[in-house]
């Protein structure tokens, strides 16, 4: 799978315009979430069972076999609606900053992007169920000065996708982020030497996304309706 990370300026847009190419690539991230669920929560849930086995903690929530099933049921309306050549190895990585900077600036902004109310809690959950993998919570006074003080409230962000190991980070930023249309802007941990190229949103599409006869504006915006299923 391909961990792709998103910031805040491609995020807004995709989740609340009705169309747009930032809106189909979140549709193209939701299938691959909805994909790598159903292919690998069988694990997932031996895992879970083992874990159960030696907790007398009561599971909360769905049980783990209809979880599964919701993903094989989403991925397979995608399947159905979704151009053939489609990829589902796409996976966005979330994580608690990246939801609450979400939410933040959609209480500050919302209504102005999508000109109509915007129930910021009902975008988020949306946002959370299209990420395929989540990063756990870090302390926010130890993230390095990835933007060498650019815009420190980026940092974090660039922080995430360095610690799911993201093959990429999309930003529409062009003064804190994805600073060159040429090449990808490199971000590196100081500590472990992981690399993240942060690209702008047409420069990744034409290398990482339209390929083998795939054309992204083929998606139906539309379809990110599955997702909220």
């Amino acid at each position: 799978m391909r961990l792709i990370a998103l910031d805040t300026s491609l995020l807004l847009p995709g989740l609340l315009s009705a169309a747009g190419q930032r809106r189909r690539l979140l549709v193209v991230l939701a299938y691959g979430a909805a994909s790598y669920y159903a292919r690998f929560g069988e694990d997932e849930a031996a895992a879970l069972e083992q874990l159960a086995e030696h907790s007398d903690t009561e599971p909360r929530g769905l049980p783990i076999s209809d979880l599964i099933a919701r993903a094989a049921e989403q991925k397979a309306q995608f399947e159905e609606l979704l151009p053939v050549l489609t990829p589902n190895d796409l996976l966005l990585v979330g994580g608690a900053y990246l939801f609450d900077e979400v939410e933040r600036k959609l209480r500050e902004r919302g209504e102005r992007i999508a000109k109509r109310e915007v129930d910021s809690g009902a975008v988020v959950r949306l946002l959370q169920a299209i990420c395929g993998s989540v990063v756990p919570p870090f302390p926010l006074t130890e993230t390095p000065l990835h933007t060498d003080g650019r815009d420190r409230n980026d940092d974090p962000l660039i922080e995430i996708g360095l610690r799911a190991g993201a093959i990429a980070m999309v930003s529409d930023d062009r003064r804190h982020v994805s600073l060159s249309a040429d090449a990808p802007t490199v971000y590196r941990d100081p500590m472990t030497g992981t690399q993240l190229p942060a690209y702008q949103f047409a420069p990744f599409v034409e290398e990482h996304i339209n390929a083998l006869h795939f054309d992204l504006g083929e998606v139906d915006p539309d379809l990110l309706r599955i997702a909220y299923r």
